[in-house]
C-alpha cells in the first residue's frame, strides 16, 4: 500500500505539472517498472534526473517494491521452487530453489529454503517513509523551480523546457 501511495502521489505531481505537457504513452518501455516510467516522465519533461545525479534519492524503492512483488505474487515466498526441468538435484538447495531473492535483499528475507518468507519489519517500512518524504520535498523543490523558469521564459518569449 505504502508504494502504491507514493506511485500515486508522483503521479499527481506530473499531473500537476501542466506548464510542459504531457506527451500521452511516451515514457513507457517494455517490461519497466511503474517508478521507472515515472523517472523516465520526470527527465523527459522536466529535466528532472532520476537515473544518475539522484538515484540515492530512489535507492529504497526497488528492493521494497521486488519484496512487494514476491508477496504479492509469491504468497511471500523467498525461495520459489524451480520448475523441475530446471531443477539440478546435485546443487542441493540452490538446485531445486530460486534463491535470487534472498541473494539480492537478505534484509527482507525471514529463515532458510523452502519455509523462508518474506519479512518486511516497522524500521524498513520506517526508513521507507522517511526516505520517501525526502524524495517528494526534493521533487516539489525541483518542480516548483521549473516551473517559475518556464513563468519566466513564457513572461519573455522564449521556448522553455523539454
Amino acid at each position: 500500500g505504502f508504494l502504491s501511495l507514493l506511485t500515486h502521489t508522483l503521479n499527481e505531481m506530473l499531473r500537476a505539472g501542466n506548464f510542459v505537457k504531457r506527451k500521452k504513452g511516451s515514457y513507457r518501455k517494455q517490461g519497466d517498472s511503474e517508478f521507472t516510467e515515472t523517472w523516465r516522465e520526470f527527465e523527459k519533461r522536466f529535466g528532472i534526473d532520476f537515473f544518475e545525479v539522484n538515484k540515492g534519492l530512489v535507492a529504497f524503492i526497488e528492493p521494497l517494491r521486488h519484496a512487494r512483488n514476491k508477496i504479492v505474487h509469491n504468497g511471500g515466498e523467498a525461495h520459489t521452487a524451480k520448475h523441475v526441468d530446471d531443477i539440478a538435484l546435485e546443487a542441493g538447495e540452490e538446485g531445486y530453489f530460486d534463491l535470487s531473492f534472498s541473494k539480492a535483499y537478505p534484509q527482507f528475507v525471514d529463515g532458510e529454503g523452502f519455509p523462508a518468507h518474506i519479512r518486511i519489519t516497522d524500521e524498513h517500512l520506517n526508513a521507507a517513509i522517511d526516505s520517501a518524504i525526502k524524495l517528494v520535498q526534493w521533487v516539489s523543490e525541483q518542480l516548483r523551480a521549473k516551473e517559475l523558469e518556464a513563468d519566466r521564459a513564457e513572461r519573455q518569449g522564449q521556448n522553455h523546457l523539454p
